[in-house]
């Protein structure tokens, strides 16, 4: 009987291995002869060797059935995939099944060959070495991974194409994304490369707003009482938008205890949370921080041949939204990142900010105008006028909360037209408000500069019974002295261009008169012109005619000369001589 049928039908079964709770019957010489672990069991005296337990054993049950289909010769190689190369390979350690052609070996040069062939599979063997994450990585599975993603996929084609390869990545645990990370710096990666793994990481992809919708969902405050969270009322729209994620769902996944998360913390091998934790879950936290404190700078990421999209910059405000709320250790980095991005932010980008989040980017902003970082003045203000004229129209904001922002900004306007817009959003602000008190409404007017509004702004000012007339009459009055001035100037200026216009008006007639002159005496010389053609074609004829009467003439006298020739001849002839 040949060995696959023996383990087949487990006849004349010597020794039991239970896997799992399962139990395999098999034989002791085909184990004996491929694993040593077996062969030192059975050697030993102290232990019974016909019946053995192996629930330690990475893999399970299928690198179990695998490794001892192996010991029987039976070909297992189609049997190995991306999933379970990586359990096997540790399974193979554990059993001491090590040497050439060993099964060690076969699940080596497997790994190798499936690495090298795509980044998925890549992904793939990380997701399956998870549940024996010691032993992967003693057997360095993660080590070449990581350099195989980066070596032979990563730096050859767009990381992170396919929505298989985000999802894979997102379920892999924080010691190994930070594993990945290093290996990138260390290789000089593109710095858009780690941009695009820590985003997917944290679940922000291009549409994913999951994570803003968490935010929201623990937000029962205005915006402007607590500046730290965003107002429910003023995310109503957005939030009938954005589908909730359901606790029952078949999308959910486990979420980590509190106590697992201490002890996984302690081992350094925290596990990274596939789906949205619960409020309070720190895990997510830690991941966040993790993962955030290493983001490049976008400006290294801009300097790249890639240039930061719209999406990514809605991921930037988000996570700073979300480690300004949670109070996490990344807020500073991302509201770095966030300000020297400002000037490419719409207010759909940072619409749920609290007016003292706004403020710390604008003054971080203010910062680094000096510095060639892109940053434009004209933009932040902008941005700044959007926002408030946005959250004035909801009535999401108050006097306290306007004044903050329009403070922060106040040194940065330049043009007439940034105070128009400010002032706007003081009257989206008055409208808002039923009632506005008079204290906050003199406030806020003196935030805004009236002296620098344009005419049709400030005529708007004067006609607002809310705004105190001792704030825009002095501007008033000097626009009014600044018209009147203006009015005597043009008087002096028309008559001076009435003088103008007379001298004009004579110099143009004593020309008119001139040309007068010059058209006549034109006409006389082209009318000599026409007498001078006429003689000048008679001449012409007539030296045509003398022409042909000379010719005529000497046409004549060789006729003349001819005849005589011809009338010599015949005197000759008849010897009368020449005459």
């Amino acid at each position: 009987m040949a060995f696959t049928e023996l383990r087949a039908t487990g006849e004349f079964s010597d020794i039991s291995v239970t896997v799992q709770g399962e139990t395999l019957n098999l034989h002791k010489f085909p184990l004996l002869a491929r694993s040593k672990y077996f062969h030192g069991l059975v050697s030993s005296k102290m232990t019974d060797s016909n019946a053995v337990t192996l629930d330690g054993l990475p893999g399970g049950l299928e690198t179990m059935t695998l490794a001892a289909d192996f010991c029987y010769n039976i070909d297992i190689r189609p049997k190995i995939t991306s999933e379970n190369v990586g359990p096997l390979m540790c399974a193979a350690s554990y059993l001491l099944m090590t040497g050439p052609d060993n099964l060690l070996d076969i699940a080596s040069s497997t790994l190798k060959h499936l690495t090298q062939e795509n980044s998925l599979n890549c992904l793939r063997i990380l997701k399956g070495c998870c549940n024996t994450a010691t032993s992967a990585e003693s057997e360095e599975i993660i080590d070449q991974c990581a350099k195989a993603l980066i070596d032979y996929h990563w730096k050859k084609a767009r990381l992170l194409t396919s929505e298989d390869e985000r999802a894979l990545l997102q379920e892999l645990p924080l010691k190994w994304i930070l594993i990945l990370l290093d290996y990138m710096k260390e290789m000089e990666s593109s710095p858009i490369m780690e941009s695009d793994v820590i985003m997917t990481v944290v679940r922000w992809s291009e549409a994913d707003e999951r994570l803003l919708e968490l935010i929201k969902s623990e937000t029962d405050v205005k915006l402007v009482a607590t500046p730290d969270l965003a107002s429910e009322e003023s995310l109503e729209e957005e939030r009938a938008t954005i589908e909730m994620v359901p606790r029952n769902s078949a999308c959910e996944e486990t979420i980590v205890s509190s106590e697992e998360v201490q002890e996984e913390a302690t081992t350094a091998d925290i596990e990274m949370v596939s789906s949205l934790p619960e409020a309070g879950d720190t895990t997510f936290n830690v991941v966040f921080d993790a993962l955030a404190e290493r983001l490049p700078h976008p400006s290294l990421v801009e300097s790249g041949p890639h240039r930061i999209s719209a999406s990514t910059c809605l991921w930037y405000c988000q996570a700073l939204l979300f480690a300004c709320h949670h109070e996490l250790r990344s807020y500073d980095k991302l509201l770095q990142c966030c300000s020297f991005l400002q000037s490419r932010l719409t207010v759909d980008h940072c619409k749920d900010f609290s007016p003292d989040l706004i403020k710390s980017m604008n003054l971080r902003s203010c910062e680094a105008l000096g510095d060639d970082s892109g940053v434009s003045r004209e933009n932040i203000c902008a941005l700044n006028d959007q926002y408030l004229r946005l959250h004035c129209e909801r009535g999401s904001i108050d006097a306290s909360g306007f004044l903050t922002v329009m403070k922060s900004v106040r040194d940065l306007r330049g043009p007439a037209s940034s105070f128009d817009r400010s002032f706007e959003a003081f009257e989206a602000l008055r409208r808002s408000s039923s009632v506005l008190p008079q204290e906050d409404v003199k406030e806020v007017c003196d935030s805004i500069d009236f002296s620098k509004l344009s005419s049709e702004f400030l005529w708007r000012a004067a006609s607002n019974d809310g705004i105190p007339k001792e704030i825009v009459l002095p501007r008033v009055v000097e626009l009014c002295e600044q018209l009147r001035s203006d009015l005597a100037q043009s008087r002096a200026n028309a008559q001076m261009a009435d003088q103008r216009a007379n001298r004009t008006a004579r110099e143009l007639e004593y020309q008119t008169r001139r040309l007068n002159a010059q058209s006549a005496r034109v006409v006389r010389l082209e009318a000599d012109i026409s007498g001078l053609r006429r003689l000048e074609r008679d001449y012409h004829k007539s030296k045509k005619e003398n022409s042909f009467l000379q010719k005529e003439t000497e046409r004549l006298r060789n006729r003349r000369n001819e005849l005589k020739k011809d009338l010599n001849e015949i005197r000759r002839s008849f010897g009368l001589g020449k005459k």
